[in-house]
């Protein structure tokens, strides 16, 4: 019997990364098919149905045989739903014995938040407690029957998205007093497996759609562009590992017992380096992410805080590290990368996270100096942020960004007003989650010269007097 996969995500990501990689899998061995939900009141399903369902996936970038561009027609979605407007097709999906595997992709803020909902709203509004509800209905017609258990992976780009989704799926189900035995079935025979997913995601081609349109010879609203490259690595038990369909030799997914090392080269080089060029990029209205990383100047800067500020903070960095980390530049080195409104929503956050300071201050106990480029790259992201006509897209969705865009109107551009500003971020919760102060100073002040030189010179300069600032100097 075919699997079905129930995907709640109908995302330019998830439609480029999870689709494509059951689109992959089909071709060579047919295994199933997905079933695509609309997580929120707005979302892509009406255009998906309209569509019959397909869409044009546009692969373009470099890779180490070559450049590819290249585009194919995703046609592994079977069904699309709006629980909003079709409530009926959707409430009877926990019947169909063949769906073993919940995907999800949720861009909301509030993902993994409880329900407040009753069990009987149609839908309840998150995706937590559409969840417990497709669940508890499941539980109850098949009987508590084991083997009528779920798989879920969800692709949340989150740490441990696996373990929070099934906090909050146990959260809303004693919530709802769904009882003992569904939250015992919940344990014993559902699989809630936390993955890291990556994947460059442009989105919807705008400027170029018309040309790719003419060039396929058909009309495509749901285009979707990214990156040849991509990995899935999901963590699970090794019982689990034969019921899990995308363990092949030709698609790039990997299972395995730990995700750290994925997770910290993600969320220390990947994300810092991405980010650092599109701020760079939107600030100094470049083409495209190729003429940053080309320019020499740029490149330098790049490899110097990935090789010789970010690594070296790193536990037991080897040779995967550094390959890892020259395949992720040259990614970023891709002409295909240009503005679009949603790149930094789809594949970051202008946000350092608690990474930032994590990641410097190992650095300053490994080898006793400052982290210059990376304190700078920080500079970048709060420098951004006074820029209004920049992030008029991103302060509704990244609570860094609409912070430090707050703090700027109340201080303003002085110097004693940067100086306040960086205390204000610096100290903030959104970057620190700890009270100790040390090394701390250190970081405020090189934060506090670096944003006052992107103020007073602009990026270029600012960045040659990091690149050629003395070795060691603290």
């Amino acid at each position: 019997m075919k699997q079905v996969f129930l995907q709640f995500g109908d995302s330019n990501f998830i439609r480029a990364f999870f689709d494509s990689i059951v689109h992959e899998l089909n071709k060579k061995e047919p295994t199933g098919s997905v079933i695509v939900i609309q997580p929120h009141r707005s979302g892509r399903v009406k255009e998906l149905q309209n569509q019959s369902n397909l869409y044009t996936l546009v692969l373009r970038g470099n890779t180490k045989t070559g450049c590819v561009n290249k585009k194919e027609i995703i046609n592994c979605i079977s069904e699309s739903i709006n629980p909003y407007v079709d409530y009926r097709n959707f409430s009877e999906l926990y019947k169909r014995d063949d769906i073993r595997f919940i995907i999800s992709d949720d861009k909301s803020d509030k993902w993994h938040a409880g329900s407040d909902e009753e069990i009987t709203a149609k839908p309840p509004e998150n995706i937590a407690g559409k969840i417990t509800a497709f669940l508890f209905k499941r539980f109850k017609h098949f009987k508590g029957s084991s083997d009528k258990g779920i798989i879920l992976l969800p692709c949340e780009d989150v740490v441990n998205n696996g373990e929070l989704l099934r906090n909050a799926v146990i959260k809303t189900a004693k919530y709802w007093c769904l009882g003992d035995g569904f939250l015992k079935w919940l344990d014993t025979s559902c699989f809630f497996l936390s993955t890291v997913c990556d994947r460059i995601v442009m989105g919807f081609p705008f400027g170029e759609s018309q040309h790719i349109e003419k060039e396929m010879g058909y009309s495509d609203r749901l285009i979707v562009e990214a990156e040849p490259f991509y990995r899935w690595v999901i963590k699970g038990p090794k019982k689990l590992a034969r019921d899990i369909p995308f363990i092949k030799p030709y698609l790039n997914v990997l299972y395995t017992d730990d995700l750290s090392y994925y997770c910290e080269i993600k969320d220390k080089v990947y994300k810092e380096t991405l980010t650092f060029i599109y701020l760079l990029k939107t600030l100094l209205n470049a083409k495209n992410f190729s003429e940053i990383c080309k320019d020499r100047l740029y490149s330098k800067f790049i490899k110097n805080m990935v090789f010789h500020e970010i690594l070296p903070s790193v536990k037991d960095v080897g040779e995967k590290h550094i390959r890892d980390s020259e395949n992720i530049i040259e990614r970023m080195n891709n002409p295909h990368i240009v503005d679009e409104k949603s790149f930094i929503l789809t594949n970051g956050s202008v946000s350092p996270g608690h990474s930032f300071l994590e990641t410097a201050r190992q650095y300053m106990a490994n080898t006793g100096k400052a982290p210059v480029h990376l304190i700078f790259s920080f500079a970048m992201r709060i420098y951004f942020c006074s820029k209004d006509k920049y992030i008029k897209d991103l302060i509704s969705k990244d609570v860094f960004v609409r912070f430090t865009n707050k703090a700027w109107k109340v201080v303003g551009k002085s110097t004693r007003g940067i100086q306040l500003l960086s205390r204000k971020i610096i100290d903030s919760r959104l970057v620190w989650e700890r009270r100790d102060t040390k090394d701390i100073k250190v970081i405020r002040r090189l934060l506090q010269l670096f944003i006052i030189n992107l103020t007073r010179l602009g990026p270029r300069k600012s960045i040659e007097r990091v690149v050629l600032r003395k070795k060691g100097r603290k």
